[in-house]
């Protein structure tokens, strides 16, 4: 077996115009999976030194080549959030001794108001006619109830002792809180819920924001696999799912950073029956209209926190184009030199006259957050905010400016603020718009074409690659956009296979 490959690829190695063979074999299963052929497929060489078409079928049709190209898009997304500060509802739970109690809870529930309390009693808990904890007066204030078993979310098959009022299973209070809610922090009627699902445990923040990073890249691996148009990973209504990132929407309401609403667009009924365990299986969930693929998922929107950001990677990771002035420089500023619409003053209008309309396209969706902004509850334009002592006013809108300009916006999304009318359906319909002027435009097919073509040949396009690159791209186009015809077309053609 040795002496086969050592003849199949000494035989090509001092070839100096074409790939073949052993060497050819060899690079594109590097290139396609990252790894060295097996004897076996080394075996299966033709005679002239092409790869079968089954073998490269094979190939391109494996989860192998689906790791390797999420691998290659993940710097074009950055999904890498874990440095991202966030906030979650919820009490910490951890045990004291051999029983757990929830952290934030003992004024709530024990009517203790003294600090550096003990836990519960160490006995188990006695519940009245109504299921609730039967606490017993230790005097001096103190009360004191005992623990129930529970089988925790994180570790379903081995019950704990928990204090029996943190342990309490109600979805809401006698007072309508929804016991999943901050709300619920100061309403004695709530506890951690049915398997402690309303409080958090150890590192589980640590292990959904990994889902989270994980999630986009399942995304365009399950894109690759099912060999579905290149776009959908870019406005794809559907995104993957697993057991923590379930969790999180059912029961880990989130807050944006800064801002305070309830969640995310999920519709928490249509998602998966999975458990916080299932951290490594993943399902292909629907979501509402709204979304777009990768471009509004949390990772997404969580590492690029301002819409500025997201278009400019979004311009540049998948457009292949960048905000740049004018040449020969910016003009100096004259008199618009404080004109507060950055689209008409000097020496910024050259990028933000295209990048302020194309920012728009997250108008909904807030920053330093991922929540959505739904124009039944946000109008475009709220009259009502200029009496209101609504946070949610102040975060979102247009309230002050010292300029005649700035006071012609007061009262409408901030998203809004000097968009030209034209550039209104932006906001509206979302990255989803942006992403079909992308595909009418080209710009989406052929900067794919580029990125594939560069990062196999190791080295950027040329004149020469001129029409060669125009071939690629209408077959590419013709393909539907399949990404597996494209590398396909890439890795048999004379312009890969020609030594350099």
């Amino acid at each position: 077996m040795f002496l086969l490959f050592h003849t199949f690829f000494s035989s090509e190695i001092h070839a100096e115009e074409w790939l073949s063979g052993a060497r050819y074999l060899r690079t594109v299963s590097i290139d396609v999976l990252g790894r060295a052929p097996t004897m076996e497929e080394f075996e299966q060489i033709e005679e002239g030194g092409d790869i079968p078409d089954a073998l490269l079928e094979q190939w391109l049709s494996s989860e192998e080549f689906a790791k390797r190209v999420s691998r290659f898009h993940r710097q074009f997304l950055w999904n890498n959030t874990e440095s991202i500060q966030r906030q979650q509802i919820g009490s910490s739970i951890g045990p004291t001794d051999d029983i757990w109690k929830a952290t934030f809870r003992d004024q709530i529930f024990r009517d203790v108001y003294l600090p550096y309390v003990a836990t519960c009693g160490d006995f188990e808990a006695t519940m009245d006619d109504d299921g609730r904890p039967i606490a017993y007066d230790l005097g001096q204030g103190y009360m004191q109830e005992g623990w129930v078993w529970v089988e925790p979310y994180w570790d379903l098959e081995n019950p704990i002792k928990v204090c029996a009022f943190d342990a309490m299973e109600q979805s809401h209070s006698q007072n309508g809180v929804d016991c999943r809610t901050k709300l619920a922090l100061s309403d004695p009627d709530c506890g951690c819920g049915p398997n402690l699902n309303f409080c958090k445990h150890g590192n589980d923040e640590e292990i959904i924001i990994q889902s989270f990073d994980t999630q986009v890249e399942k995304l365009v691996e399950h894109v690759i696999l099912e060999d579905r148009p290149y776009s959908d990973i870019l406005d794809s209504q559907s995104m993957m799912m697993n057991g923590p990132i379930v969790h999180y929407y059912q029961y880990k309401a989130y807050s944006p950073y800064f801002y305070d609403l309830d969640f995310p667009l999920v519709d928490i009924d249509q998602l998966p029956d999975l458990n916080f365990t299932d951290k490594d299986t993943w399902l292909e969930v629907q979501l509402p209209e709204a979304h777009s693929g990768v471009l509004t998922s949390q990772s997404f929107l969580m590492r690029l926190m301002s819409n500025r950001a997201r278009a400019d990677r979004f311009n540049t990771s998948f457009m292949c184009s960048s905000f740049i002035g004018p040449a020969g420089g910016l003009p100096e500023g004259g008199d618009s030199a404080t004109v507060p619409d950055l689209t008409q003053r000097a020496g910024c209008k050259y990028c933000h006259a295209r990048l302020e309309p194309m920012a728009a396209h997250w108008g909904r969706w807030t920053p330093y957050g991922d929540s959505w902004l739904d124009p039944t509850l946000f109008p475009a334009y709220d009259e009502s905010c200029f009496n209101s002592n609504d946070p949610d006013c102040d975060s979102f809108y247009v309230l002050d400016g010292l300029t005649s300009m700035e006071q012609e916006w007061f009262g409408w999304l901030k998203s809004y603020q000097f968009l030209d009318e034209r550039y209104h359906q932006n906001v509206e319909s979302g990255p989803k718009l942006l992403v079909q002027e992308g595909l009418a435009s080209g710009g989406i097919q052929a900067c794919a074409v580029d990125r594939a073509v560069e990062h196999l040949l190791r080295r950027e396009l040329g004149e020469r690659d001129t029409t060669w690159h125009q071939k690629l791209l209408s077959e590419f186009i013709l393909s539907n956009l399949s990404y597996k015809s494209l590398i396909r077309n890439i890795v048999t053609s004379e312009e890969y296979r020609r030594l350099k």
